[in-house]
């Protein structure tokens, strides 16, 4: 998936929880909307490996070989880790608010890595496997433009993504999010 699809898979998963979690009834309309916020960025936490990759290799122009999946932000300990020890904290300083923020952060970022895992796959039982997973795999495309550059990414999507069942999804994905969001579902 695409920006679009992570954001709103993030926006759900973040809906979900305070809806499932009794305490966050208690919170402000500040402490939701900041709740909000964090699963949504958390929603795009497994892609800030691009940065990773950026500052590695002085570009964002990916060579066919080059999957940014293949970084640690893209396993799901990763992010279970970093998610307990948020909720550990708010633990032992008796801030619900804070264990909330580590339960959003989880379900923010693994709602990316079930996206991810529809087509191009994550190694799921990362440290002990490199296998990457998924539901249905795709090759990559052979597109003429080099990986990172605009058109790469417009030939990518208007000749390829739209193309691609996970393109509906995606698009079903985001009109469910907008029609939560306006409380018409």
């Amino acid at each position: 998936m695409i920006l679009p699809g992570h954001i709103s898979g993030g926006y759900l998963a973040t809906r979900a929880i305070l809806y499932l979690v009794p305490i966050a009834t208690s919170f402000s309309s500040t402490q939701i909307i900041i709740l909000y916020i964090v699963g949504i960025i958390a929603s795009e936490g497994p892609d800030f490996d691009l940065i990773k990759f950026f500052f590695e290799h002085k570009s964002i122009k990916l060579q066919k070989k080059d999957s940014h999946r293949k970084y640690i932000s893209h396993t799901p300990i990763f992010w279970l880790v970093i998610s307990f020890a948020i909720i550990l904290i708010g633990y032992i300083f008796g801030n619900s608010f804070v264990s909330i923020i580590g339960l959003i952060i989880l379900g923010g970022s693994w709602s990316h890595l079930i996206f991810d895992s529809l087509e191009y796959g994550i190694m799921w039982l990362w440290p002990f496997s490199h296998k990457f997973y998924s539901i249905h795999s795709v090759t990559e495309e052979d597109i003429n433009e080099q990986k990172g550059t605009i058109s790469y990414y417009w030939t990518f999507l208007t000749k390829y993504y739209i193309r691609r069942w996970t393109f509906y999804l995606e698009i079903i994905v985001t009109f469910i999010a907008l029609l939560v969001f306006l409380d018409l579902l």
